[in-house]
């Protein structure tokens, strides 16, 4: 009985140390992906690390001039929350 015990005392519980290492990978993914790399001596700013999304209602790209002016109520716009995590 005393062996099992040592050995779960030898063997730690690494899941967080995972959980920060796979955070770390996914954010070097994302400097990666959008072109952020070794040798720039500028860091990403708000928004640099987002990707497009044509559906996602956009003044400019996808909604018809006037818009906010509208007085159709029947079409409704639902703005989700969009978080840049940089």
């Amino acid at each position: 009985m005393t062996l099992v015990i040592s050995l779960m005392q030898a063997f730690q519980n690494r899941y967080r140390e995972l959980l920060h290492v796979s955070q770390q990978w996914q954010n070097l993914q994302a400097l990666k992906r959008f072109g952020f790399g070794h040798g720039q001596s500028q860091d990403p700013g708000p928004g640099d690390l987002v990707l497009f999304f044509p559906a996602y209602p956009q003044p400019g790209i996808n909604l018809p001039e006037g818009w906010e002016y509208d007085s159709n109520e029947s079409m409704l716009l639902l703005w989700p929350n969009v978080i840049d995590v940089a």
